[in-house]
């Protein structure tokens, strides 16, 4: 096996949680995603080749594109002196492989290992609840009540009965673990057809205090492999009924 060349901005190593971005068919860059997969990397071979944990989605081992690239995401850090960053591998499906009773795929690398600034992969859907705070000019509004639709590091999706306009700066006030009260500018908002609320809000943090982005990262991630886990365990258990 050939010895990997590649001059990578990071490495990535075994039993590090990755996402894949599969895009749909006909997709060009930032024109959309199909799908985001969340896995764990088992072994990094001498030539560059990842083995990973097979994908799982609704239960079922996705079954990756063939002949076609997608990217793989990783986060290296926190170092106590380095705040945690986000890498990206364009990455084609290789070959599933069973070992020990588990399902693993390879991928086979299609380029370096680059920075990347975008966040769109580590998103959990929840529908946990939030307070959405509007100013005027008179100080702010009375808060009103809304509900999650997904979370990021860097933004997230909400409904409620507020028609906010694009480039409004709010303040949301929310539990993940923690207590959290945070601004953020309004990237859309659109009407929807739903009992509950009227109107989907998404919106970007403006983080001032790094330890609060550790502690974003930390509940995305973790929500992620719990459900990972979860969807694994049901496999198997699918897997001993068969």
């Amino acid at each position: 096996m050939k010895k990997n060349v590649y001059k990578d901005e990071a490495e990535i190593t075994a039993g590090m949680k990755v996402s894949l971005v599969i895009r749909s068919s006909g997709n060009t860059e930032g024109s959309g995603i199909s799908q985001t997969l969340s896995s764990f990397t088992e072994e990094i071979f001498p030539d560059g080749t990842l083995l990973i944990h097979a994908p799982i989605r609704n239960g079922m081992y996705y079954p990756l594109p063939r002949d076609t690239e997608f990217n793989l995401f990783f986060c290296v850090g926190p170092n106590p002196d380095e705040i945690c960053k986000m890498y990206e591998l364009p990455v084609e499906f290789g070959e599933f492989i069973e070992k020990d009773g588990l399902k693993f795929v390879t991928l086979l690398r299609c380029g370096l290992i680059k920075f990347c600034q975008r966040r769109e992969c580590f998103r959990v859907n929840c529908s946990l609840p939030v307070k959405i705070e509007r100013f005027n000019g008179s100080g702010s509004t009375q808060p009103v009540a809304g509900q999650m639709v997904n979370f990021s590091e860097g933004g997230m999706l909400f409904v409620s009965d507020e028609n906010i306009d694009k480039g409004e700066r709010i303040n949301l006030s929310f539990c993940i673990n923690d207590d959290e009260n945070i601004s953020a500018v309004v990237v859309r908002c659109e009407a929807i057809e739903e009992k509950a609320y009227r109107y989907k809000t998404a919106v970007q943090f403006i983080i001032k205090d790094e330890r609060q982005r550790r502690r974003f990262s930390k509940f995305v991630n973790d929500v992620q492999y719990k459900r990972m886990r979860a969807q694994r365990n049901r496999a198997s258990f699918e897997d001993l009924l068969n």
